[in-house]
């Protein structure tokens, strides 16, 4: 197992293509990875990532799974028949919490 950088907190919201590159690329750093999928299901990831359930959508849940994080990368997509309807507030949900303090504003 590696050694992982346990200051700095990286949430990766999404757990497809994009969010598992991310991922790779965050332990090639030696940073500590949080991942958020809808079931929490760990099947596939290494034993250095922590993967947890949470729904893009509940900004309060958001909120409790990157408290202290360093950094949030969203890699999280609605279905695609969904965009019109979900897209923006998924985007908005993920991007209005507070990094080290200070919020984000889309």
């Amino acid at each position: 197992m590696k050694m992982v950088n346990q200051k700095e907190l990286h949430v990766i919201f999404g757990t497809g293509p994009l969010g598992k590159w991310t991922m790779r690329e965050l332990l090639k750093l030696n940073k500590k990875v949080r991942l958020v999928n809808r079931s929490g299901n760990k099947k596939g990831f290494p034993d250095e990532v922590e993967v947890v359930a949470g729904n893009a959508f509940d900004t309060k849940k958001v909120a409790e799974l990157t408290k202290g994080a360093t950094a949030v990368y969203q890699c999280a997509q609605p279905a695609y028949h969904d965009w019109v309807k979900s897209f923006l507030l998924m985007q908005q949900s993920i991007m209005r919490i507070p990094i080290r303090g200070k919020y984000v504003r889309p």
